[in-house]
């Protein structure tokens, strides 16, 4: 069963499987796409901050925050 990226815990790595494409705005998919998420790539969650909404992950050699909402809709 799939899980989405807000739903690991600290230090987990995970490949990403799939984006909910039809909820994540274009220009975001876009953004993302260049940073290196896509279908297949590992992922690393570094960090979750309820306090500020985000999470900090790694992918390739890139440490990349996104909002918590917007990473439930990675998986």
């Amino acid at each position: 069963m799939n899980t989405s990226l807000d739903k690991l815990n600290i230090g987990d790595e995970a490949i990403i499987v799939s984006m909910k494409t039809s909820i994540l705005p274009k220009s975001m998919l876009t953004e993302l796409l260049e940073m290196g998420f896509y279908p297949g790539a590992i992922l690393k969650l570094e960090r979750i901050s309820k306090q500020l909404g985000n999470v900090i992950c790694s992918i390739g050699n890139n440490r990349i925050g996104l909002r918590i909402e917007d990473s439930q809709h990675i998986e």
